[in-house]
């Protein structure tokens, strides 16, 4: 135990102590009762957790079938189970996610059970969606598989790209795909924003919306998760032109070739959208363009309804989206997150930051590394463990809670 630990807790408190550690090291995935025994010793002799896990793990079999004295790698304990709950793809909230705690990412996974909804958060969805619904109606068609799914998720992303070129300058909700490894990467971008500097040039801008139930800004702590959410969304919007095509449905496990149904087909007709060949972007929609420019259009995108054949796949889909998004080539390093009061709706303030491409890669490269089983999960430290109070898998974390670190071995899974 850690002196600072220690400092917490009475006489009272250690017995306490002592009584959980038992129960929780009855819990843990260990090989037998035995062990159990052992590693509950150990724990009384202020080992740590690590120590506890590797000592006990039991002796590794040899390529002949016998057993050696030496302990069995970390990989090889009963918590490398858990350690890749993940599909193939994963959310921008996941990766956001680990910057609060890694192991209660890992455990949402593990259990399948979704974090509480709480009444701020429908209130921040709420809030999200009167923002979204201020430039008008979603586009919405009855969808019958997931093709059309992924299709309609397409339409909106063009819809609003080009919103946001030809009309007001102001985008909202803008899906976007992106890579982290083997990973395929989804997200929503709250906003994006067309403006014009004094040299009459253009400058794209992204914003990311976060509701506060106080009228005060969060703590670094709370922040962190906010800008590596829309820095993410900055790399991810700025590459998926380069994206590959093959990667992307093979991930989502869509049919390519596979006919989209004629409601979707249909609203590709009303905005006129070409399908009849790959589409390529037009340079006048350059970042630094005059921004009082004709219309910029993505080339051979938009020709006249008659050119939509009846049969649209997503493989004649995709490569327009692509072009739409290479019509904004690059977006502003100062990225914003906007603090909105959930009572009174009013802003309390926009906090503006430098996106750091180097910083943000190496963030997603610890991402990449845990999802991939590469590691295992950190949790919180001792000063964080506040962040325990409301979390909803604590009951499921064993003896590092106390203590302060390595909480990613769990009790037993029911």
């Amino acid at each position: 135990m850690d002196a600072y630990t220690e400092g917490l807790m009475s006489s009272d408190d250690d017995d306490i102590f002592n009584s959980v550690y038992e129960e929780a090291i009855s819990k843990l995935l260990i090989a037998d009762q035995e062990q159990s025994i052992a590693a509950v010793k150990l724990l009384k002799e202020n080992s740590t957790i690590e120590d506890v896990l590797l000592q006990q793990a039991g002796p590794a079999p040899s390529s002949q079938g016998s057993c050696s004295d030496a302990p069995i790698d970390i990989e090889d304990l009963p918590i490398a189970k858990f350690k890749t709950p993940w599909p193939s793809r994963i959310s921008v909230t996941d990766i956001a996610y680990l910057t609060w705690c890694e192991s209660q990412t890992i455990l949402e996974k593990v259990t399948r059970k979704p974090r509480r909804q709480t009444k701020a958060m429908s209130i921040g969805q709420e809030i999200h969606k009167t923002l979204e619904l201020e430039l008008g109606p979603p586009i919405e068609v009855a969808v019958t598989t997931k093709e059309d799914v992924w299709g309609l998720r397409f339409l909106n992303a063009v819809f609003s790209i080009d919103s946001l070129v030809n009309g007001g300058g102001l985008a909202r909700e803008i899906p976007v795909l992106g890579r982290v490894g083997d990973f395929l990467v989804f997200g929503i971008i709250d906003e994006v924003i067309k403006r014009e500097s004094e040299d009459g040039s253009c400058t794209w801008h992204l914003r990311d919306t976060k509701t506060r139930m106080r009228r005060s800004l969060p703590g670094e702590v709370s922040s962190r998760m906010g800008k590596l959410q829309v820095a993410t969304y900055r790399k991810m919007f700025l590459e998926m032109p380069s994206l590959d095509q093959s990667f992307v449905f093979t991930k989502l496990g869509l049919d390519q070739t596979k006919p989209l149904s004629q409601p979707l087909v249909d609203q590709f007709k009303l905005l006129g959208l070409d399908t009849s060949s790959n589409a390529t972007s037009s340079s006048s929609g350059s970042n630094g363009s005059n921004c009082s420019s004709s219309p910029v259009r993505a080339t051979s995108s938009f020709k006249t309804a008659r050119t939509i054949h009846n049969q649209v796949t997503l493989n004649k889909l995709f490569p327009i989206v692509q072009s739409y998004f290479e019509l904004i080539p690059t977006i502003s390093e100062t990225l914003e997150l906007s603090y909105v009061h959930q009572k009174s709706k009013e802003v309390i303030d926009v906090v503006r930051f430098v996106y750091d491409g180097g910083v943000l890669d190496g963030v997603l490269e610890q991402a990449r590394s845990l999802f991939n089983g590469e590691r295992v999960a950190d949790g919180v430290s001792v000063e964080e463990a506040y962040k325990c109070q409301s979390c909803d898998y604590v009951s499921y974390v064993g003896v590092m809670l106390i203590l302060g670190h390595w909480v990613t071995v769990f009790l037993a899974l029911d």
